[in-house]
């Protein structure tokens, strides 16, 4: 009889970016069940593979509607008798770690996917940090999506045991979808007005302080190279950024580019030379991986969770995070060095077809699962 493996997530799309991969292959092992928010985001499908349970678990924190949730979910999960409970996402986290502990669970997963205290101070640092603290009080095995996460959290005070899959991330990369592909460039480049001689830097994220891209602009225009450099942003702007950065004489002058919110990213990537990613926090730099695919090298800071994604002078370079005058000198590097911005891409690439296979990962997942369940 197959196990019963029940994800707790508040977002299907959590579920479809990072567990659907694995579920294809691991439902030959296990009986699947998905927990979500699902009539929050009925635009969203593909679950086919997978038994539904409706519970509205809200990304913010809300007394009232976190106590409601943590009762459906004692009562699923004790209806369920799961085998695992396997959480990904902070509220997702907090909640089923705590009911599927009430609900006498025998394996409580939480994966770790990057700390949002981690840049915050005071009050707000103490009780987020607190309700992961709590997280992994209450699972019976955690895990992190990255080596250097991992030991972050060990130096934070987080004395559980915190497993990592393989050299990192939470899915693989898929790189038949992330591929170079000559006329995806050239499409691209028709779309924002690049001519196939620019050189073009890439950020990929959602906008928000916390992703750096201001710091990015701002390194930009201190690097002030020729006008055959631009930068092309992509990604949905979640902090009103859009009119900071539209007033920047480089974003007039037409060498900064706005794309917004893209279902084709890797289309839009394959415009790029060089990927950049100045953030303040992550718990693995997948777009860096997936830019990698595509034969991107990148330019991150030197964080955790980025120091596993890059192999700082082998598949991209690094600065201190917020340092734009770092950042500019980072931009010239390449600028000045083309050639070594496609062979470092090479590498990069390879590396991801070594060591982030999709395969590989779900592999690594299934081979967890079978250890932990050992203990039930």
């Amino acid at each position: 009889m197959k196990k019963k493996l029940a994800y707790v997530v508040s977002t299907p799309r959590t579920y479809l970016a990072f567990i659907k991969g694995h579920a294809r292959i691991l439902r030959d092992d296990y009986a699947i069940t998905l927990i979500s928010d699902f009539d929050s985001y009925p635009e969203l499908s593909d679950f086919e593979d997978v038994a539904k349970i409706q519970v509205g678990i809200r990304r913010n924190i809300s007394i009232f509607h976190d106590l409601t949730a943590m009762m459906r979910l004692i009562g699923v999960l004790w209806r369920g008798k799961f085998d695992i409970v396997h959480s990904i996402t902070p509220k997702a986290g907090l909640l089923a770690s705590i009911a599927g502990l009430l609900a006498r669970c025998p394996v409580r997963v939480h994966t770790f996917t990057g700390q949002v205290w981690a840049t915050k101070k005071g009050a707000s640092r103490w009780l987020l940090k607190t309700i992961d603290k709590i997280t992994l009080f209450s699972t019976t095995h955690s895990l992190a999506d990255s080596n250097s996460q991992a030991e972050f959290l060990r130096s934070e005070g987080f004395s559980k045991p915190i497993g990592v899959l393989g050299d990192g991330a939470i899915t693989g990369i898929d790189t038949e979808r992330f591929r170079y592909d000559e006329a995806w460039r050239r499409n691209t480049r028709d779309r924002y007005s690049l001519a196939p001689d620019d050189f073009v830097f890439v950020f990929l994220g959602r906008l928000n302080r916390d992703k750096g891209v201001l710091d990015l602009v701002e390194g930009f225009s201190r690097a002030n190279l020729g006008p055959r450099f631009k930068l092309l942003i992509i990604g949905p702007d979640e902090a009103g950024l859009t009119s900071i950065i539209e007033k920047n004489q480089f974003f007039k002058m037409g060498r900064i580019i706005l794309t917004g919110r893209s279902t084709v990213p890797e289309k839009l990537l394959n415009a790029g030379d060089v990927l950049c990613l100045p953030s303040y926090r992550e718990g693995f730099g997948v777009s860096i991986l997936e830019g990698a695919a595509i034969g991107l090298p990148a330019i991150v800071s030197r964080i955790y969770g980025l120091t596993d994604a890059v192999i700082e002078g082998q598949t991209g370079i690094m600065h201190e995070a917020g340092n734009a005058d770092e950042i500019a000198a980072c931009l010239t590097v390449f600028a000045k060095d083309p050639q070594m911005a496609k062979q470092m891409g090479t590498e990069a690439r390879a590396r991801v077809l070594s060591n982030f296979s999709p395969s590989r990962v779900t592999k690594e997942l299934r081979a967890f699962y079978g250890k932990v369940c050992q203990t039930i």
